[in-house]
């Protein structure tokens, strides 16, 4: 993940879709990320975050998991 942040991409997400219940909080959206790599070649991805967060005391949301990753998960075939 380091070396992803290393490379400053431009990422850019959807309107999340989000579902609050008191102080949780369900956020899906879907992303995009671009950008040049170190050798020169397109970087181009795309995915689905599905994310889960807390608001604090203070009223700030906090994130407490966060898997970008969201709609692989749902393509593996291993899962029952």
């Amino acid at each position: 993940m380091n070396e992803i942040c290393r490379l400053k991409l431009d990422i850019q997400g959807e309107v999340p879709h989000v579902t609050v219940v008191n102080d949780l909080a369900m956020w899906l959206d879907q992303w995009e990320m671009t950008g040049i790599a170190p050798d020169g070649h397109a970087i181009h991805m795309t995915g689905h975050t599905s994310c889960l967060m807390k608001r604090n005391a203070d009223g700030e949301w906090l994130w407490l998991v966060d898997n970008p990753l969201g709609a692989a998960i749902l393509k593996n075939d291993n899962m029952v």
